[in-house]
């Protein structure tokens, strides 16, 4: 098994990107990490790992990590957990310290449990997530309402909302400011899109294209709006229009533990592609 690191999105790229796209949607975090750093360098403030492992000249494992978010994995199967031990001996020696890992369900695990193992940093499970993917918008009936780009006067109800969807996402109270920062990259960047009846009332952002597709994330809608078919209104709109762009299909994260927009978005016409598990590592207090 050999691991190599990566100065270079470019090098990185050109190893990993054909292992990646034989599932573009299930590899569409990693892709997408990868995709940004070559359009974007300046992105990654903290630097970036870059990381894959191959056997036999073939890619089994891709990994991606823009501190201070998680390392991202691709690849599954015997051929990828058999990679996890060489990797993090990889990760370690270069001095990297991971705050999670998160990917296929076995591959996560395998690595949760190898880097505590090798680092002393305890994990723990934070999300388990479904990945779908969507190649045609079922036919609905949308809740009254128009749909369209927010814009820079939208400004501060996306800057709460984004704060809002990331403490009900992940259970902690999300930083306002790192939100408001959000809100005013991904608006100029013309990736958020608002259900407005009388004002607005949901949401949901692009994220992430790759060569074929396009993510959707941030899907939020307030809880006094809910229940009223807004955030499936918005959610599919925006599918379609990405869709109606060339994108060959959309693909979303959606939290196991929330059946509500599970439900929301297999209506829409989302379909499951695989599953995926987030762990943290946080050493105990002393």
């Amino acid at each position: 098994m050999r691991v190599s690191v990566y100065s270079d999105v470019n090098d990185f790229l050109r190893n990993a990107q054909p292992f990646l796209e034989r599932d573009e949607a299930a590899n569409g975090l990693v892709l997408g990490i990868a995709f940004r750093l070559r359009q974007q360098p300046d992105s990654a403030k903290q630097g970036a790992l870059l990381m894959t492992a191959d056997e036999g000249g073939a890619v089994v494992l891709a990994g991606a990590m823009t501190p201070p978010h998680n390392l991202v994995l691709s690849g599954s199967g015997d051929p990828a957990r058999n990679a996890v031990e060489p990797v993090v001996a990889e990760i370690l020696s270069g001095g990297w310290t991971p705050p999670g890992v998160g990917g296929p369900v076995d591959t996560a695990r395998a690595f949760a449990e190898t880097w505590t193992k090798a680092s002393g940093v305890p994990h723990t499970l934070r999300m388990r997530h479904r990945i779908y993917a969507l190649t045609k918008v079922a036919h609905l009936d949308y809740s009254p309402g128009r749909f369209g780009l927010a814009t820079q006067a939208d400004l501060d109800v996306v800057a709460r909302w984004f704060a809002a969807f990331g403490t009900e996402v992940f259970g902690e109270p999300s930083d306002p400011q790192q939100a408001h920062e959000a809100a005013t990259a991904r608006i100029q960047a013309g990736d958020v899109y608002l259900w407005e009846d009388g004002q607005a009332v949901s949401m949901a952002a692009k994220a992430r294209p790759t060569t074929r597709g396009m993510a959707i994330n941030h899907v939020y809608t307030p809880p006094e709006f809910r229940n009223r078919g807004y955030a499936t209104s918005c959610a599919a709109r925006l599918s379609q229009t990405l869709l109606d762009s060339g994108r060959e299909f959309c693909c979303l994260f959606a939290d196991l533990a929330n059946p509500v927009s599970n439900g929301i978005y297999q209506k829409i016409g989302y379909r499951p592609v695989c599953d995926a598990n987030d762990y943290r590592f946080r050493a105990e207090p002393a």
